[in-house]
């Protein structure tokens, strides 16, 4: 398998093949088996498609321009992708860390049971 499917190979196919049947394979199944929050990875997802889309058309209409006319809404749509990004990056941090947070949870609890 090449190497870059490899992530894929090991950690998401398993999640998603040993999810029992009564979860949906969404984000209210796999994911929240991991202690995410549903609405938060879909608003940095779209956060981050909406970005990327508007950023390609901002660059898109720079690229093309044949006059200053044109220009006119290519540095609101740079500015409004700009923010997009930022957002999407918070909101990226914030998943890491409450993936962090029940990984930790999880680990300690695993913990205490093994002592006792």
């Amino acid at each position: 398998m090449a190497p870059a499917l490899l992530p894929v190979q090991r950690v998401v196919a398993p999640a998603i093949l040993s999810a029992p049947r009564s979860q949906p394979l969404a984000y209210g199944g796999v994911l929240a088996g991991y202690g995410l929050d549903s609405n938060l990875v879909k608003t940095w997802w779209g956060c981050f498609i909406a970005g990327s889309i508007l950023s390609n058309g901002a660059g898109r209409i720079m690229l093309s321009a044949k006059g200053p006319n044109v220009l006119r809404g290519a540095p609101a749509a740079v500015v409004i992708t700009d923010t997009l990004s930022v957002v999407a990056a918070i909101l990226a941090i914030l998943v890491v860390r409450s993936i962090y947070g029940h990984q930790l949870e999880s680990f300690q609890s695993a913990q205490a049971q093994s002592s006792s």
